[in-house]
Formats: C-alpha cells, sequence, structure tokens
C-alpha cells in the first residue's frame, strides 16, 4: 500500500471518529474497463478518490464525474460542492460475468451453473450431470480469470431398475 492511499484512508478515519463523515453514502458498482458518469446537482470543488488504482475520477465539467473502473476492489470517492457540501461514493469494481455466463449457457443449456465473483477468483456454483460437464466448464472459465474455484454439485448416477421375480416350483 502507497503512502498516498494510507494517507487517504487515514484521513477518511479521522474524519469518521469525528462524526464529519455523512451518515449515508451511495454505492455503486462498475464493471472492470468501463467507466460512469455522475451528474452533481451542484459545481464540483474538488475530487478525491481513496484508491486512484481501483478507481480513477475526473471532473468532465463543473457537474459531471467520470469514474474510470481500473482494478477489481472498493474505493471511495469523496465530492466537494462549491458551496462546501461532500458526497461519498462507495464504489465497488467487479469482474465482468457477463461473458462467462454467456459461454456456458452455449455450451450446456440445460445445465445449472452459476458464476461468482470475489476479488480475482471466479465460483462456479450448481449441480450438473455429470464430471465430464463439470471438468469441460472449469475449462472453458479457466483462461478467462486468475483463478476459478469448482463448487458444482454433481448428480448421482440414476438408479438402474431391476425387476424382482419370485418363481415358486410346486
Amino acid at each position: 500500500m502507497t503512502a498516498k492511499i494510507r494517507l487517504h484512508w487515514l484521513v477518511a478515519l479521522a474524519l469518521a471518529g469525528a462524526g464529519l463523515l455523512p451518515a449515508q453514502s451511495e454505492d455503486l458498482r462498475v464493471t472492470i474497463g468501463k467507466s460512469l458518469v455522475i451528474d452533481y446537482p451542484a459545481d464540483v470543488a474538488r475530487i478525491s478518490t481513496s484508491n486512484p488504482e481501483i478507481v480513477d475520477a475526473v471532473a468532465v465539467t463543473t457537474r459531471e464525474i467520470l469514474l474510470h473502473a481500473r482494478a477489481m476492489g472498493t474505493s471511495t470517492v469523496v465530492v466537494w460542492s462549491k458551496s462546501g457540501e461532500r458526497s461519498f461514493y462507495n464504489v465497488n469494481v467487479e469482474h465482468n460475468l457477463e461473458p462467462i455466463r454467456r459461454i456456458l449457457k452455449e455450451t450446456f443449456p440445460s445445465e445449472d451453473i452459476r458464476v461468482q465473483a470475489a476479488r480475482d477468483s471466479v465460483s462456479l456454483v450448481g449441480r450438473v450431470s455429470g464430471k465430464e460437464v463439470s471438468d469441460r466448464a472449469t475449462a472453458l472459465v479457466t483462461p478467462l480469470v486468475k483463478s476459478v474455484l469448482n463448487n458444482l454439485e454433481v448428480a448421482p448416477p440414476p438408479m438402474e431398475q431391476q425387476i424382482v421375480l419370485r418363481v415358486k416350483f410346486a
């Protein structure tokens, strides 16, 4: 962690301890590599982000803020208006899971495979018909993310039906 990031967090903690942070902040979700525009209700004087490696914030006009999602994680963006009011945005930057979901759905249309993300890894959850499907799903997703955790439950094979014959000899 760089000294600049530590300083941002120390200032935020000090403000929180002094009761200077607002009780509410707005939560935003952005996908890595995407941008988000905030239409601010007043003229912007200054913008700060707690972790510029995760979210980069730029004032495009006096009332528009552009957020760039750079890496996975969470960052707080603080916006000061020219009148002195502050607004806090908790920005959560996530994986773009839609391409992974689409590939799995197209490849295995009848299987129940769900995708969940946590930090740099992706978890496959659900129930599949066989171990081969589970292994192939993991192999499909592996090149797209840093690590894959396979939590797929393999359905037990169907029971073979048996016929019971009772024979009596007279």
